[in-house]
């Protein structure tokens, strides 16, 4: 092993196992492959090319190790307990270039098995202990700047701690006057005796209020995201009447401007389990986000239901996103560069919050656009979930 260490080109030459199983294999199975194969670190979860994840031994140990864990997932796919975001590189790359990536993850996932690829298809799997021993100084010196690294984000998470609770109590403490104030507007608003001129005042007076508040919601439920605060609640959920609910509600959003709203629905089961209220908020956020984007055209709500997923699409026809601002999309604070959108105001929290959001749910998120042609959001729920089952 130290000799074909020493002499290796090339990433692919360090596979240790091709070893993988599909995404629907029960987690008994893949529990018994640990069993039969005690140098094996980990095994790949692959459900199709460029679709793949990772379980680790120490950590299916541990889950299975809990009360009742064994029971809870022994017949599940193992999907719900693979990994996805695996470190993955190319077979022909070179191991010190690899070795320098590995080492800069999250400490406590830099021992993890390394996915290799050829041709964007599954191919192996090399070990930490492989490049151990293939780059012994180099790792070293890696392993110090990653401590001085954890050092400064230890430091910088308490910073980032100390300003969240002092933007969240600030917020806080403006929802209560700002709530008064909508209050006042809502009844001058549907006084009789105020003339029409002022009344469209009061109307407008209220819709910027609620954009106010919207932008005060937000940063709050950013913060209660980051700090754990949110905790799903799962149950049976009728999934058409949510739907229909979530996009009946964004027609009040287009302020006259020629939009259609559409909605196409396949094989919807009639409930799925997961959270209502997150989910709700999931939707609203995507279909206002799409409204306020497109000044004519359509918004389609689109939901498919196959196998253990529910997909749910939100497709407009407006402004469309570049594709050098797609990478930055889902982060905090995040901002479309393009002039046409500096119209339209924001904190950039809206998709960063579906993000945490739809992960909260199990689920995943995607985006597609095009500039000038329009956009579609992807969000991928699983049918059930196993917070359910152990109830």
């Amino acid at each position: 092993m130290d000799m074909l260490a020493s002499k290796a080109k090339q990433i692919g030459e360090l596979a240790y196992t091709r070893e993988s199983v599909h995404a629907d294999a029960e987690v008994r199975e893949v529990a018994a492959r640990f069993e039969q194969t005690a140098d094996l670190d980990a095994i790949a979860v692959v459900a199709g090319k460029k679709d793949f994840g990772l379980v680790v031994r120490s950590r299916l140990t541990s889950t299975l190790g809990r009360q009742f864990g064994y029971a809870l997932y022994a017949r599940k796919p193992i999907r719900l307990l693979a990994e996805r975001d695996v470190l993955a590189c190319d077979v022909r790359q070179d191991p010190v270039q690899v070795i320098t990536t590995a080492v800069h993850r999250e400490p406590e996932r830099i021992y993890d098995d390394i996915v290799l690829t050829d041709a964007g298809g599954y191919y192996g799997l090399v070990s930490m202990r492989l490049l151990m021993a293939h780059s012994k100084d180099l790792l070293i010196q890696s392993m110090a700047e990653v401590g001085v690294l954890v050092q400064r984000n230890r430091t910088l998470d308490e910073l980032n701690r100390l300003q969240g609770e002092f933007v969240a109590n600030m917020t806080h403490e403006l929802r209560a006057p700002l709530n008064t104030m909508l209050g006042v507007a809502d009844l001058l608003a549907s006084d009789p005796a105020i003339p029409e001129v002022r009344r469209r005042d009061v109307r407008m007076l209220l819709k910027r209020g609620r954009d106010l508040l919207g932008i005060v919601n937000n940063f709050l439920e950013m913060h209660r995201i980051e700090a754990g605060d949110v905790e799903p609640d799962f149950e049976p959920v009728e999934v058409r009447s949510l739907l229909d609910d979530c996009l009946d509600a964004a027609s009040y959003l287009s302020d006259g401007r020629p939009i259609d709203l559409h909605r196409e629905y396949q094989e919807l089961p009639p409930q799925i389990v997961t959270d209502p209220v997150l989910l709700r908020r999931v939707l609203t956020n995507l279909l206002s986000n799409a409204v306020k984007f497109t000044d004519r055209g359509s918004v389609t709500l689109l939901a498919h239901g196959a196998g253990s997923e529910l997909t749910i699409r939100v497709r407009d026809t407006g402004l469309g996103i570049g594709a050098e601002d797609l990478p930055n999309l889902f982060r905090k604070f995040g901002q479309l560069q393009a002039t046409k959108t500096k119209r339209h105001s924001g904190t950039g929290l809206g998709l960063a919050i579906v993000k945490n959001l739809v992960a909260l749910l199990g689920g995943r998120s995607e985006v597609r656009s095009e500039v000038g042609v329009g956009s579609e959001f992807t969000v991928h729920l699983p049918l059930s979930h196993s917070n359910e089952v152990a109830k």
